[in-house]
């Protein structure tokens, strides 16, 4: 129980499960109680990266960089976490593929396309749980040649997430449509702009075997889709 994210290295190591229950509030213990005695299936997934108990000593926090140091959140941090974002177990077991299987690359053109990929969940457990899908791009950062070299790159950035209830045995799909803007890049100087480039797609259900495909943006010449104004 804690109103933020702690570092449990000590605990992960001897412990056989973790249940993180943040600050519940006054309901908080009959739904920790439901849980631990099975009248509850958890398939809640970490909001947030818990960080090595380390990363106080690796990082100025008075420097407000998100590169700083390692890095910070999911977006930036390079180092190995402790539990990743999207992280979360169940008292079941879920697996997903391709429904149907994408194309090996799409190539965006226009800023007006998009894609949608799908894929279906699948409860290969004995009882019925949640399972969430998220969908991620990962920018290739080597790729942009025409983005200014100081601009920072994400190492992946969540564009999509969706919770289904399975009984056990059954199975659904989910789909997440990618735009061709969402793939835009914000320059150094505050800019939003499409820069060609290669992404790689992964659905995960944070932990376990993922989805994998390609995309790419092809255009003449960076095409700016937002200014920012400076206002001091």
């Amino acid at each position: 129980i804690n109103g933020g994210l702690i570092s449990i290295d000590t605990i992960k190591d001897s412990a056989q499960a973790i249940l993180v229950a943040w600050a519940p509030g006054f309901w908080g213990a009959d739904a920790i109680a439901d849980t631990i005695f099975g009248d509850n299936n958890p398939g809640g997934k970490l909001p947030s990266t818990m960080y090595p108990e380390d990363y106080v000593n690796q990082t100025d926090f008075l420097n407000m960089s998100m590169q700083a140091g390692p890095g910070r959140s999911y977006k930036y941090y390079t180092g190995v976490p402790l539990y990743p974002f999207g992280f979360g177990l169940s008292y079941t077991t879920f697996s997903i593929s391709w429904s149907p299987a994408p194309p090996n690359s799409t190539t965006f053109t226009s800023v007006k396309a998009n894609q949608t990929f799908t894929a279906t969940v699948k409860n290969t457990g004995r009882v019925a749980g949640d399972e969430v899908v998220m969908a991620f791009y990962k920018p290739v950062a080597d790729s942009f040649k025409t983005l200014p070299l100081s601009t920072p790159v994400a190492k992946k950035e969540l564009f999509g997430f969706e919770r289904v209830s399975l009984e056990a045995g059954a199975s659904t799909e989910v789909s997440f449509t990618l735009d061709a803007e969402t793939l835009a890049m914000v320059t150094v100087d505050g800019h939003r702009e499409m820069h060609t480039g290669q992404f790689d797609i992964v659905l995960t259900r944070g932990h376990s075997s993922e989805l994998t495909t390609q995309a790419n943006v092809d255009v003449s010449a960076p095409q700016r889709l937002d200014t920012f104004r400076k206002w001091w």
